[in-house]
């Protein structure tokens, strides 16, 4: 397995600004290309092929299984596998703070799927207990952030 070569920079005279014809090509790399002759190990992958870290979501119990962000980009809610009730709960996350805002519960299983209606009024969850639930997002401090709107039962 080959990375393929950057593209070369034309020339520029004196006097004329340098043209960007790709940004992808057009800057240095940190990474280095590899001629891979076997699966690579470990440390490359982290070095050269996974996205960096920027932001952790603490709170869930077992690791992270869905994510959604609201249309303007307020919300973020996640969801993380679960066998039980008290783990398979959406968690709410402000995007200002990064901090936690709400717990939602009425699954009893992996919430698999999460969607904001294009409004951002709306949250949907569909989970592996076969049931699905439909969150109203409310904006009163007093009251909390998500309401249980509709759902269904097995």
């Amino acid at each position: 397995m080959t990375c393929p070569p950057a593209q070369e920079a034309r020339s520029v005279k004196e006097g004329e600004e340098p043209v960007s014809k790709n940004a992808f090509t057009d800057h240095i790399s940190p990474f280095t290309p590899a001629n891979l002759s076997e699966p690579p190990v470990e440390e490359h992958l982290l070095q050269n092929t996974l996205w960096p870290e920027t932001q952790k979501l603490y709170g869930h119990g077992y690791e992270i299984y869905c994510i959604a962000s609201s249309p303007d980009a307020k919300y973020v809610v996640s969801a993380c596998k679960a066998t039980k009730q008290e783990h398979a709960s959406i968690r709410v996350w402000e995007t200002g703070t990064w901090r936690q805002v709400a717990t939602l519960t009425s699954h009893t299983l992996t919430v698999t799927q999460l969607t904001f209606s294009h409004s951002g009024l709306y949250l949907l969850a569909v989970s592996r207990d076969r049931c699905w639930s439909l969150w109203k997002r409310t904006e009163g401090k007093e009251e909390a952030l998500f309401r249980l709107s509709a759902q269904t039962n097995k």
